[in-house]
């Protein structure tokens, strides 16, 4: 697994270190965003996770199942997780749409951040993808109804 230190002011990183933190996983997933999104998402973001019936505890209990005990204990508290490789691409690409299609230091939102995880790349193999399957999504079913939901809040 490709990791590096980050050093970021992501929008939901810190909730996302705090997950993997108390799941004593060593680095930052996927997973873990996922998780944060479904604790503090907002949005068609919140509404998603309601409509699909998955909650922050249910997804914590999925990443348990589905990754087990963790190889090595999680850094020290004022050390920096390491960032997954399938993270810093869930995160790199709603960081370049917002600087293309907005200004360089508007931040995302939860909307893209969850529509990134639910990307192919992010999402089919990995363990998010695996979390979609048991509540009987695809990733692009679930892509198409987190767009549905954004444009009837439009």
């Amino acid at each position: 697994m490709s990791t590096v230190a980050y050093q970021l002011d992501v929008p939901f990183l810190a909730q996302a270190d705090a997950e993997a933190r108390d799941l004593t996983h060593p680095y930052i997933a996927p997973e873990h965003l996922f998780i944060a999104l479904a604790a503090h998402g907002t949005g068609a973001c919140r509404r998603f996770f309601d409509e699909v019936r998955l909650d922050a505890d249910a997804i914590r209990a999925a990443v348990r199942d589905l990754v087990g005990a963790p190889r090595s204990p999680a850094s020290e508290a004022g050390e920096p997780l390491r960032l997954a490789h399938r993270a810093q691409i869930a995160i790199a690409a709603p960081l370049d749409d917002a600087h293309v299609s907005r200004h360089a230091d508007t931040a995302y939102t939860a909307d893209d951040l969850l529509a990134s995880l639910l990307s192919d790349r992010v999402a089919l193999p990995a363990v998010v993808g695996a979390i979609l399957s048991r509540v009987g999504l695809t990733p692009a079913t679930a892509r198409a109804k987190l767009a549905a939901l954004a444009a009837t809040a439009s």
